[in-house]
């Protein structure tokens, strides 16, 4: 009997994550026996099947270099869910930025404020605290935390209104975080005119998967994770956990209080429920919860000009801790109704309960600037979409209904003369939209997409005379009744092109809004009465997407042109209707631009080295702002954006020590980022200079990849620089004063993997 030596093919999955260990070495050197077996004539079969060794073999030197070397690196496929669908980036006609979870662990990022710079067009300032994130998308966000930020930002898939209470994401079971610049209005509706940050947690499954890490530094900094996921049955029902804590001692001093400020202590934990009753034939049902509670600082400010004034050093009177409960639970059902469609709901709730929230910004150790910015917030959103996928047509269409309820109290001092309001915002909005592809030839594809909505306001304000220590005396006014409806279409229309196999193309036109509405926190009737209209844009783009046939590059560029009108900001003191309006008057200056290019490479030019660069270049200026002021009848046609700097680059290098596996893996790190000047208002008077911050890293990972170690400086160079500040505060004070960047600081930690 004969028998069969031809070679047999072995099981490979290229989904699988490439891991040099042992089970590799040996899958290895059976790859190299196969291959030799199949190809070389030294090698040969016995009549009973076993493999025989002649004399044509390879030295022994030789086989050893062969199992020693390793494939070329290269840039893992990372897909994206930026159009809705699953996608590759580099084939996606949509400027999106990733930041994987290896990422984040390495660079320990835990706040909104720490991606600043770490994808292209993005800058995220925090003058007042990681709580209240300025998140800007190619020079356009929004200052007035209480108001609709231009940055959409969604936690697996469920939207986070409002700017403040959105600044904290740093569990361990975060996948990745999409950044999509430009309107995002078709897909991901109102508020999302300059782009969307969208935060993607894991889906827990039968594989059992487990991460625990603890960390301290300087300043009594002090971080802890720990996260485990696995089946309860499988295939049917899986479950995950994970809770992270941060804290830190302060690195700023109170002379008055006589103690440490701007601390962290921050708790928080997600829950999540995978279940898929009839398995792989019937729907999948996914639950997610998400719990803060977050006993943070609100940034105290150090005055600018009083003597001894120091940038780590405040003299303020109010004791900053704030109290913030946040809840977010998401609920998403699948069900696939045939091979092409599949329907999908997704329902979110959020709450968040700010109180007391203490602000200052004065930097003095009197009651000249302060006030509490308590706040409750209660959302409610249904959506439901059908997705197809025929042979050259996909598509996504859907329906969504928001609901939320935003109640303020805002008691203040000035100058030692009490005041205050109470707000409560109704927001009611429906939105209907469609986006779909279609791969016109084998090169060349079409987008075209079309998003209605309409939206209520409905808003009412009372104002209150205060004593000492905010004791309620009596009702100055009392307004209702005030109300704003709105409605527009949001389109998208764009091509792609395959040129080949390394170079894919686009170009694109989007519109883009952003809600109007009635501020939360105006400080009298005549502000209160009067609505800000919603922000129109419209965004011309073109890039490309290069990617070499290993991945060991990818390089991509883009330009845009974004042109805005009803540019939403603020005045005080404005001229209103003919009146002069005294405080801060949310309005409409008449337009506004930004445009530039940007630029993201990946590079691995050996297997050791990754190099990862990102670079905006980007000119945001009024071109029509013709508002009248009190002071001056200032015209700021011309003046640049706020946050807006010429230059924003982004570096980091990671090198990993040649050595033997048998020893571990040592890695080092590097990151750079750098943005020019830019100004805190549309003045132009707040200047925030260029900055430069360093941050370097070692890291070790034991044989076997279970146990980890690192040391990691932030901020290495320890420079100083002021993040953001208020003009002669507000005009009200005569002071200024500053936030400043935090310090170097030194972090030790270990981790265990499973």
């Amino acid at each position: 009997m004969k028998h069969d030596v031809r070679p047999r093919a072995l099981p490979f999955r290229s989904d699988r994550p490439v891991r040099w260990g042992r089970t590799t070495r040996l899958s290895a050197i059976a790859c190299l026996v196969s291959l030799a077996y199949a190809e070389n004539p030294g090698l040969a079969a016995d009549k009973s099947g076993d493999i025989k060794r002649k004399s044509s073999y390879l030295p022994v030197d030789t086989r050893a270099a062969v199992a020693r070397r390793q494939p070329p690196k290269q840039e893992e496929t990372i897909y994206v869910t930026a159009t809705r669908q699953r996608t590759d980036p580099q084939k996606t006609p949509v400027a999106v930025g990733v930041v994987t979870s290896s990422e984040l662990r390495k660079r320990d990022l835990r706040t909104l404020t720490s991606l600043s710079s770490s994808t292209a067009g993005l800058q995220i300032p925090a003058p007042f605290g990681n709580n209240v994130p300025y998140i800007f998308i190619r020079g356009l966000g929004t200052t007035v935390p209480t108001y609709s930020s231009a940055v959409g930002v969604y936690v697996d898939d469920v939207y986070q209104s409002r700017t403040i209470n959105g600044g904290v994401f740093g569990l361990p079971d975060v996948e990745r975080i999409e950044i999509l610049r430009g309107p995002q209005g078709t897909l991901y509706g109102q508020n999302t005119s300059a782009g969307a940050v969208k935060i993607i947690s894991r889906t827990p499954g039968n594989k059992t998967t487990g991460y625990l890490g603890i960390a301290g530094g300087t300043y009594g900094q002090l971080n802890g994770d720990a996260y485990i996921s696995g089946p309860i049955i499988k295939d049917v029902l899986s479950a995950s956990l994970a809770y992270a804590h941060n804290e830190n001692n302060g690195y700023t001093y109170n002379r008055t209080l006589k103690e440490n400020v701007n601390r962290t202590l921050s708790d928080q934990g997600r829950v999540k429920i995978h279940f898929t009753p009839l398995r792989d034939h019937g729907p999948d049902f996914l639950l997610s919860v998400y719990y803060l509670g977050d006993r943070s600082d609100n940034s105290e400010p150090s005055p600018v000009g009083v003597p001894g004034s120091n940038p780590r050093v405040t003299y303020d009177n109010v004791d900053p801790r704030y109290r913030n409960n946040a809840l977010l639970t998401s609920f998403t059902a699948t069900q696939k109704i045939n091979t092409h469609l599949t329907f999908r709901a997704i329902t979110g709730f959020r709450h968040f309960n700010n109180s007391p929230d203490p602000w200052t910004v004065d930097g003095v150790a009197t009651n000249t600037y302060q006030w509490l910015l308590n706040m409750k917030q209660n959302q409610f959103s249904q959506e439901a979409q059908i997705q197809g996928h025929y042979n050259r047509l996909s598509f996504t269409s859907g329906v969504i209904d928001y609901h939320e309820i935003y109640d303020v109290y805002r008691p203040s001092v000035t100058n030692n003369v009490y005041a205050g309001i109470s707000s409560h915002t109704t927001v009611d909005s429906v939105g209907f939209y469609g986006q779909g592809h279609y791969q016109i030839t084998s090169k060349l594809g079409l987008t075209l997409g079309l998003r209605y909505f309409t939206e209520w306001d409905n808003y009412r304000n009372t104002g209150y005379r205060y004593g000492n220590s905010y004791t309620r005396l009596s009702t100055l006014y009392n307004l209702t009744g005030l109300h704003q409806h709105t409605n527009g279409f949001t389109p998208k229309g764009g091509l792609d092109y395959t040129f080949n196999k390394k170079i894919y193309g686009y170009l694109s036109i989007t519109r883009g809004e952003k809600s109007g509405g009635f501020n939360p926190v105006a400080a009298n009737a005549a502000v209160a009465t009067i609505p800000v209209m919603p922000e129109w844009v419209t965004t011309y783009e073109a890039g490309f997407k290069y990617t070499s046939p290993d991945r060991k590059y990818i390089v991509n560029i883009d330009g845009f042109y974004n042109d805005f009108s009803n540019y939403q900001t603020t005045l005080r003191n404005a001229y209103y209707n003919g009146q002069i309006v005294n405080g801060a008057v949310a309005i409409n200056a008449e337009s506004a631009r930004t445009y530039g290019g940007e630029a993201e490479t990946v590079l691995h030019p050996t297997n050791d080295l990754t190099i990862r660069l990102n670079a905006t270049l980007l000119q945001a200026d009024f071109t029509n702002f013709n508002k009248k002021t009190a002071v001056g009848n200032v015209n700021y046609t011309g003046n640049a954006l706020p946050y807006t700097s010429r230059w924003n680059v982004g570096g980091n290098v990671t090198y990993t020590l040649p050595l033997d596996p048998k020893i571990g893996a040592i890695s080092l790190m590097a990151n750079v980022r750098y943005t020019s000047r830019s100004y805190g208002d549309i003045a132009n008077t707040v200047r925030i200079p260029k900055q430069v911050h360093l941050d370097i890293g070692a890291y070790y990972t034991a044989p076997g990849s279970h146990w980890g170690g690192y040391v990691r400086a932030d901020n290495l160079i320890n420079s100083t620089y002021a993040v953001g500040g208020l003009p002669n505060m507000l005009g009200v004070s005569g002071l200024a004063a500053t936030v400043y960047n935090p310090p170097r600081m030194i972090i030790v930690g270990a981790n265990y993997s499973f």
